[in-house]
């Protein structure tokens, strides 16, 4: 019984791990898009070289806003 359990309880962690996983990536996702749409006028083939600029900076000040936040958030439930 108790093997049985503790297959329970590492298929739950591993599909928590999984689940976790697919939300960072559909964070990403969405802030790629954002970045995209503001830093790209008309799509083309490639992409010029301050438009890459563009989006590196953008995602970047996005993840900091996250992680920012995040860290923020879980401060404040600590205090209270």
């Amino acid at each position: 019984m108790d093997s049985y359990s503790q297959s329970d309880m590492e298929r739950t962690q591993s599909l928590l791990q999984m689940q976790t996983v697919v939300q960072g990536q559909k964070i990403t996702m969405k802030i790629l898009g954002q970045c995209f749409d503001r830093c790209i006028d008309y799509p083309s083939d490639t992409l010029a070289l301050k438009d890459q600029q563009c989006i590196w900076h953008c995602t970047q000040r996005l993840f900091d806003t996250e992680q920012f936040l995040l860290k923020r958030l879980q401060a404040r439930q600590k205090q209270g």
